[in-house]
C-alpha cells in the first residue's frame, strides 16, 4: 500500500489468489524427473536430445555445487537438464556412498563427453548462466551453446523492481534474499502451479547429508521452473516489444564471462587494509551513538 515499485508484486499475487480461489484442493505441476539414472539410462538421454531434429529445441540447464563436505566446495555435484516445464533429468557426478564419485571413471568420462555434445549442440537456457557456464569451463573444459537467460530476461522487463538484493559494505557479498531477479521469485510471479522449493535443497548441504534423492529432485525442480520462467517471459518480452534489448544484453554476457574466467590483478593486503578501516570506523561510530543515547 505504500512501496509503488511492489504494485506488480501485490497485484499478481492477487490474481493467483483470485484463481485458486476456485479450486479446492492444491493443485501441482505433474512432474516426470528422472533421478539415480544408470549408466545406460543417462547415455541413451543424452543421445536421444542430440538427435538432428532437435538440435534448435531449447533446452533447460543446472548444476549444483556441494556445501562444507570433503572440501570439494565449487566442483560440480550434479548436471539437471530440463525438455519442458514438466520434464527433467538429473545426473548425478558426486555421491555419499562413494567419495570417487558416481560413476567409475570411465563411464563419467563418457558421460561427460556426452553432456558436452548435448550442450554444444543444442540452445541452453540458464538462470544466471554466468555462474553455471564458468565452472562448466572449468571443470570440463568447453563453452555450452548459451543461448539464453531468465534473469537478463527478468532484468529487461522490470530493471529496478526490488532491486537486486542487498550487499554488505565490508565484504562486499551480495545475498539474493528479497531480489526480484533471483529464481525463486521469478517462480513465484510467472509458473502457474507455484510451491515453495529453494529451501528443500538445504537439508543436503549438511555434513550428515540426510537426503541426496531430494537434492537431485530439488535440481530438476530448478530447471522446470526455469524452462516455465522462460516460457512466459520470452513471450512477454516480445508482446512488450522489449526482445531486441534483452538480445543486445544478452550479447555482453560473452565478455562479462571472458574477463571472469581471466579476472584482473588484486591486491589483497591494501584489500584488507580498507576492510579493517572500515570496521574501526562502524566501532567508532557505534561507540559515540551509544555515548550519546545511552
Amino acid at each position: 500500500l505504500r512501496e509503488w515499485p511492489h504494485r506488480f508484486v501485490a497485484l499478481r499475487d492477487l490474481r493467483r489468489a483470485y484463481i485458486e480461489r476456485q479450486y479446492p484442493e492444491i493443485r501441482e505441476k505433474t512432474k516426470r524427473y528422472i533421478i539415480r539414472p544408470s549408466y545406460n539410462e543417462a547415455i541413451e538421454w543424452l543421445d536421444e536430445q542430440c538427435q538432428p531434429e532437435r538440435e534448435e529445441e531449447p533446452l533447460g540447464g543446472d548444476i549444483e555445487t556441494p556445501w562444507g563436505w570433503w572440501n570439494l566446495v565449487g566442483h560440480i555435484a550434479c548436471m539437471g537438464f530440463s525438455t519442458s516445464r514438466n520434464d527433467a533429468i538429473c545426473i548425478p557426478l558426486m555421491c555419499v556412498d562413494d567419495k570417487e564419485g558416481y560413476w567409475s571413471p570411465d563411464q563419467e568420462v563418457e558421460i561427460v563427453l556426452a553432456i558436452r555434445r548435448l550442450m554444444t549442440t543444442r540452445p541452453l537456457i540458464f538462470h544466471n548462466g554466468v555462474f553455471d557456464v564458468m565452472h562448466i569451463i572449468r571443470h570440463w573444459g568447453f563453452l555450452p551453446r548459451w543461448t539464453d537467460d531468465t534473469m537478463v530476461m527478468q532484468h529487461i522487463r522490470f530493471p529496478s523492481l526490488m532491486g537486486s538484493g542487498k550487499v554488505d559494505p565490508v565484504t562486499g557479498k551480495e545475498t539474493k534474499k528479497g531480489s526480484s531477479r533471483s529464481l525463486a521469485f521469478c517462480a513465484s510471479i510467472y509458473c502457474e502451479h507455484y510451491l515453495a522449493w529453494k529451501d528443500d535443497g538445504k537439508n543436503w548441504n549438511q555434513k550428515e547429508i540426510p537426503n541426496e534423492d531430494g537434492w537431485w529432485s530439488y535440481n530438476c525442480d530448478d530447471t522446470t521452473n526455469m524452462y516455465e520462467i522462460f516460457e512466459v517471459l520470452r513471450d512477454a518480452l516480445h508482446r512488450e516489444n522489449l526482445y531486441k534489448q534483452y538480445r543486445f544484453s544478452m550479447s555482453r554476457s560473452g565478455p562479462a564471462l571472458d574477463m571472469m574466467m581471466r579476472g584482473f590483478p588484486l591486491d589483497h593486503d591494501l584489500l584488507q587494509q580498507y576492510r579493517d578501516s572500515v570496521k574501526e570506523d562502524i566501532q567508532e561510530i557505534e561507540e559515540w551513538i551509544n555515548g550519546v543515547c545511552g
